[in-house]
This record gives C-alpha cells, sequence and structure tokens, in this order.
C-alpha cells in the first residue's frame, strides 16, 4: 500500500500544516502539555497509528515531527544516507546548519548535524551520515 507521506510545506500523510488540531481530535491521541517549562511553547499531541508526533502552537499544526519515518517520493527518509536525499532534492544545499547535542538517553547522546532547507520547509537531523529525524513545517507561511 503506497504511504501519502510528505507534501512539502503542506502536509505529512492526513494532518495540513496550519489547520487546527480541533479537526483531528477525533482519532484516538494523547497530549503532552509543557506549561512549566519555558523552553517548549508548544503542546504535543501523539495519535495512535501514526509515528510521528504533532506540534501544536495556539490550536494549530506547527511542526510534525518524524523519526520513525517520513515517506517521500515513495521513500522512507529516516535513516535513508544524507547523500541521498541530496540527490532527491538536486544537490539543494541547506540554508542554514548547526552541530547539536541530542540527548539519546539518560546518560548518553550524540552531536547531529542539522540542516534547514526553508524552501521545503524541512529540518534534516543526520548522524553518522544518516537521517535520523525530520521536522516539518510550512516556511511559506513564516
Amino acid at each position: 500500500m503506497k504511504k501519502k507521506g510528505l507534501i512539502p510545506n503542506k502536509s505529512y500523510d492526513i494532518f495540513v500544516l496550519g489547520d487546527n488540531i480541533s479537526n483531528y481530535l477525533h482519532l484516538p491521541h494523547r497530549i503532552d502539555f509543557y506549561d512549566d517549562d519555558p523552553y517548549i511553547c508548544h503542546d504535543t499531541y501523539y495519535f495512535d497509528n501514526f509515528n510521528f508526533e504533532i506540534w501544536v502552537v495556539d490550536s494549530k499544526i506547527d511542526t510534525i515531527c518524524c523519526d520513525i519515518e517520513c515517506y517521500w517520493q515513495d521513500k522512507n527518509l529516516i535513516k535513508m544516507p544524507y547523500d541521498i536525499f541530496l540527490t532527491m532534492i538536486n544537490y539543494q544545499q541547506p540554508d542554514s546548519e548547526d552541530s547539536l547535542y541530542v540527548l539519546t538517553s539518560k546518560h548518553s547522546g550524540q552531536n547531529q548535524k542539522v540542516y534547514d532547507f526553508n524552501n521545503i520547509g524541512l529540518m534534516v537531523w543526520v548522524w553518522r551520515k544518516k537521517i535520523r529525524s525530520i521536522l516539518i513545517s510550512n516556511y511559506e507561511d513564516e
């Protein structure tokens, strides 16, 4: 069965960037609120049967965070070699890049490279030359 997947700057699967989250609350889900954390300005929604998080700001879908699977052009970007991803986007260079330490457990972490591709609304997190997670946003609305 073909996955619906990513439409850059628009959606992932059935979830549309900018939509009111109430349009999806009929689906089984749980929510994490971060009212006590001044560094996190979104609520996180986890929907059963979907392998990604949805970050919501002011009741609107702001970002979709994929770290298990992220299908685009019938290919899963998660665990894909970064250089293969670059061929998929015609070797477009990122608008910015950074290196961030990401905790992976209580006592260890990884220095991941983070690449921003604003025109396709993707932030790509890479470790050991493979994509580890993707943040999907709508840069056209910013």
